[in-house]
Formats: structure tokens, sequence, C-alpha cells
């Protein structure tokens, strides 16, 4: 019976300390152009690479700039949803992945307008990485 519950706390351990592990990835964080116009469309392209030797199910939030309207987030697998507010003002965007096969990469396009001239810096992170973007807003 002891070596039993003994087993038992060994196979439990290995699970946990398992299911805790960071997997090891890449964040990466672009935009569509260096500098824009206040009206003018921007886009933040985002990508997450399994640098694992399995599959992994990543997640990213994406914090939007202040200064700046939602306009859409489209991943190219798994989903994305628009939180609006947050300590910024303009929202964040946070992505559920799926699965990502080992040496895959997911992007993340996200589309934002800036509503008024200086720099927007997007950043992003995922459970271990950050990673960020500037663009240039000009008066229209």
């Amino acid at each position: 019976m002891v070596v039993a519950l003994a087993m038992m706390i060994v196979v439990l351990a290995a699970g946990t300390a398992h299911a805790g592990t960071r997997a090891n990835t890449t964040l990466t964080d672009a935009a569509s152009a260096d500098s824009v116009a206040v009206g003018d469309q921007v886009t933040f392209v985002l990508g997450e690479t399994n640098n694992e030797s399995f599959a992994i199910s990543p997640q990213v939030k994406d914090f939007l700039p202040p200064g700046v309207e939602f306009v859409s987030a489209t991943p190219s697998q798994g989903q994305c949803s628009f939180v609006p507010g947050g300590p910024n003002g303009s929202g964040s965007v946070e992505c559920d992945l799926g699965t990502l096969p080992p040496g895959a990469t997911a992007f993340i396009d996200v589309v934002v307008v800036p509503t008024q001239p200086g720099t927007i810096i997007n950043d992003a992170n995922d459970l271990i990485n950050q990673a960020s973007a500037s663009v240039e807003v000009h008066p229209a």
C-alpha cells in the first residue's frame, strides 16, 4: 500500500512538473509601415514560432497602444477576441492559436487606426516572450 501511494505521488508530481513547463517559443511583432497619417490603417503582424520538438497550444495577448481604434484581428489558425478597455484604453487582443506543430509559426494580423499624431508602440506577449513594434503617426 505504501509503495503504491509513493508511486502515485511520483506520477502526479511528474505530471504537474510537465504541465507547468513553459514551451520554448519565439514571438515577433512587425508593423506594416514605419509611418502613417492619423486615420490610416496600420497592421501589426505577430508571429508565434514553436521551437519545441512537440506540439504546443500557445496563447498570445496583444496590448493595443493608446490612441488607436481596433479594426480587426485575423489569426492564421485558432481564434482571437477583442477585449475593450484596459489600462491603456484601447483594449487588447487575446488569441488562442490551437495546436502548433514543432517548428511551425502562426501569424496574427491586428489592424488598428491611429486617432492622434505621435508614436504608437504595440506590445504583445505569450507566457515567456514579449515583442513590440512602433509606428510614427503624422497629422492627416
